[in-house]
C-alpha cells in the first residue's frame, strides 16, 4: 500500500475501489484512502462489516454476494470507473480490471493472485484506450 501511494499519491478527486475491504489489508486501504481525501468504494459481505466500513469512511459499500461490483462502481462514478483498485483477493481481479477508469491503477497482492493474474492479464484491456498501471506483490509461486 505504501509503495502504491508513493508511486502516484491518491488525490482528493479520485475514487478508490477496495476489494475485501473488511480484511486487514482492506481496512488499512480504506483508512489511507479516506485520509487522502479520495472517495472510497468498499466491497464486503455482511451488515456488521459494511457498517464498520461506512464508519471508517467508505462513501459506498458494495455487498459482494448481492450486488454486481462493476455495475455499482460505474454507477457510483457516473460511468468513469475507479481510479485505483486494490485487490488482495485474486478471484476478484476480473471485476477489479473491469471497474477501472481508462487510466486506472490496480494494486494486487497475495499468493492466490499470481495464478489468476497470469491467466487474466492477456485478456485485457477491454477498454481500447486504457492506459493502466499495475502494481503487484506475491507471497509465493503458483506451484505452492
Amino acid at each position: 500500500m505504501l509503495s502504491f501511494n508513493h508511486q502516484r499519491p491518491l488525490r482528493q478527486d479520485e475514487t478508490v475501489l477496495i476489494q475485501a475491504a473488511a480484511g486487514g489489508v482492506g481496512v488499512t486501504a480504506v483508512q489511507l484512502a479516506r485520509d487522502s481525501g479520495a472517495t472510497v468504494i468498499a466491497v464486503a459481505s455482511g451488515p456488521e462489516r459494511q457498517s464498520r466500513l461506512a464508519k471508517l469512511g467508505a462513501a459506498y459499500v458494495i455487498e459482494r454476494h448481492v450486488q454486481d461490483v462493476v455495475t455499482e462502481v460505474r454507477q457510483s462514478t457516473n460511468g468513469k470507473g475507479a481510479d485505483p483498485a486494490i485487490d488482495p483477493v485474486g478471484s476478484t481481479l476480473e471485476a477489479s480490471f473491469s471497474a477501472l477508469s481508462p487510466e486506472g491503477r490496480l494494486v494486487f497482492l497475495g499468493n492466490a493472485v499470481e495464478m489468476i493474474f497470469v491467466s487474466t492479464v492477456p485478456t485485457y484491456p477491454k477498454q481500447p484506450d486504457a492506459l493502466w498501471r499495475l502494481h503487484g506483490a506475491f507471497a509465493g509461486d503458483a506451484n505452492g
